[in-house]
């Protein structure tokens, strides 16, 4: 039994997946001869991937095989969605999504906390040392318990922070169809 093939542009992926999606531009009708095609570029300028959707019913099957989305650095990705026709292009979309890393590539040893994770964590080590009288050094200040209101003003954005990044990842998901706490599993006839 194949997955279900979403409408619209995926938002969240891990590399290594073969991700589709279906998009039907009333607009733009491929019996008409009009060729969909997408940019997808790594938001550091570190990546490239260009793809040209098939010709699928009424509309176009866009594909990200398994080994061009394992090339695809784990990160956010700026996309770009063009129609074109002899010498008309059009563009009809852009968005980023996000690529997660490939566990099952992965060592042992790679950190995979994100940059906000990262900082949060590093806060509240801080905070833990200067609780005990330590003074610290974060991100070229020093942190003792004369200016603990400073530290406890950093910890608190980074928690902020933290808490968009998994507020918009849980998003992601959802509109994925599913709900990161639990754990899907799908079971087909052999």
């Amino acid at each position: 039994m194949a997955p279900q093939v979403p409408t619209g542009e995926p938002v969240l992926f891990p590399a290594g997946d073969t991700v589709q999606w279906y998009l039907e531009p009333s607009e733009f009708p491929p019996g008409d001869g009009w060729i969909l095609t997408y940019a997808f570029r790594g938001e550091r300028g570190d990546g490239a991937l260009n793809l040209t959707a098939e010709t699928y019913l009424s509309g176009y099957l866009a594909t990200i095989t398994a080994a061009q989305s394992a090339s695809m650095r784990p990160g956010d990705w700026v996309w770009e969605a063009h129609m074109s026709l002899g010498i008309e292009r059009y563009t009809i979309g852009k968005g980023t999504v996000k690529v997660t890393p490939n566990l099952a590539a992965t060592n042992f040893s790679t950190d995979l906390r994100s940059d906000a994770k990262i900082a949060y964590d590093n806060a509240m080590e801080a905070w833990k040392n200067v609780k005990l009288g330590k003074t610290v050094s974060l991100n070229g200040r020093v942190y003792t318990q004369q200016n603990i209101e400073d530290l406890i003003l950093y910890v608190d954005r980074c928690k902020s922070d933290w808490a968009n990044e998994q507020a918009a990842i849980e998003q992601a998901s959802d509109a994925l169809g599913g709900d990161p706490r639990k754990i899907y599993v799908r079971f087909g006839r052999v």
